[in-house]
């Protein structure tokens, strides 16, 4: 049985047990109908905001929370709409206004679902900066987030208008043909800043380094992130010096980061002996002066080895691990101290190039 024939049922009902004519009847149908759809609204109300929230709260995530209070607004509007609607096609009225009226209703549906939807981002967004955002050090999702926000909107309805002027029988072929010629323009007029924008999205995502994480962008580049922006990233250097890096420029780079998987890192240490020196003691104690030292780890143990035979030297390096890369100086500088005077007691020479002049 469709609408009309309920309607038509409920008009003969108040027509014959009541007396009313057919306006009257007619109007009685309508209002019964608001009064349904009224009360419909008003329990969807209730559930959304006194029943769902009770159990909502007794969760971990606010996702739940801030789903249900996205459905609140549009789900009670959603309701009283459709009422409304089936309220007036109950009254006997020309095809006409109904054609009209479908039209305003349809423009409507499309706006409540833009409401709806658009709701429904911002919770996942609110979602996202309650229970995500504060567990990174990254301060760069807690300023995206809210520029994602107002994007999402202005696309959203963006949108929802171009449904309704077709809606409206405008051809929008040529609006979409405008607006691609006006994307164009302020994407040339702001590529540098799309870019890093979109460079910002990329370590986001990708998540190539965070705050505090020492890294690598070449040689002379070498620091301590301390800050990730929408547009730039901040690097702190060794001589405590600020390099502000565009992020297009980072994430279309190499990156070395020292903090990942963990802040354990490498470093040698390069000595050069005489060729009368003993080459295994010198090894044995260069090994044993970093397995002493603070810092040092065991596993994996230090290590030394011959590299190369020099014109007057015999070139030792050691490898060590340090459990902080932030200890490389310092450890690095205890073991070159110590291998000078362990050295030194051993006789074990460390030569160094000498010019002789003779003259004639």
């Amino acid at each position: 049985m469709e609408f009309a024939d309920y309607t038509r049922f409920i008009d003969n009902y108040f027509v014959q047990f009541l007396g009313l004519g057919a306006h009257a009847a007619d109007i009685m149908v309508a209002v019964v109908i608001l009064a349904v759809f009224a009360v419909l609204a008003w329990l969807a109300a209730y559930v959304l905001q006194e029943i769902l929230p009770r159990f909502t709260v007794k969760t971990q995530t606010t996702l739940d929370d801030e789903l249900v209070k996205a459905l609140q607004g549009p789900v009670k509007l959603l309701v009283l709409l459709t009422g409304f609607a089936l309220a007036i096609h109950s009254l006997e009225f020309g095809t006409l206004y109904f054609g009209t009226f479908d039209t305003i209703v349809t423009i409507l549906y499309i706006l409540l679902g833009a409401y709806l939807v658009s709701n429904v981002i911002h919770g996942l967004i609110q979602w996202y900066s309650n229970d995500i955002a504060p567990k990174t050090k990254s301060k760069l999702d807690d300023q995206l987030m809210p520029f994602l926000d107002k994007v999402d909107r202005i696309v959203i309805f963006t949108i929802a208008l171009l449904m309704i002027f077709d809606r409206l029988g405008y051809q929008i072929t040529p609006i979409l043909a405008s607006l691609g010629v006006a994307g164009i323009a302020v994407a040339f007029a702001a590529q540098e800043t799309i870019s890093n924008v979109f460079g910002a999205f990329s370590i986001l995502t990708d998540r190539p380094f965070k705050v505090g994480d020492r890294v690598e962008l070449s040689e002379t580049e070498i620091g301590d992130v301390v800050d990730i922006g929408v547009r730039s990233t901040r690097i702190k250097t060794m001589d405590d010096k600020i390099i502000i890096m565009p992020n297009a420029v980072i994430s279309k780079g190499k990156i070395i980061n020292y903090s990942e998987p963990d802040q354990k890192v490498r470093f040698t240490i390069k000595v050069g002996i005489s060729y009368k020196s003993d080459i295994d003691r010198a090894m044995q104690i260069m090994t044993d002066i970093a397995k002493g030292t603070q810092g040092v780890i065991s596993n994996p143990v230090p290590r030394a080895y011959v590299v190369a035979l020099s014109s007057y030297s015999i070139d030792l390096i050691l490898h060590v691990w340090v459990n902080d890369y932030k200890l490389e100086f310092d450890v690095s500088d205890r073991i070159y101290r110590e291998i000078i005077r362990r050295f030194a007691e051993e006789n074990i020479e460390i030569p160094y190039p000498i010019t002789t002049i003779i003259r004639s």
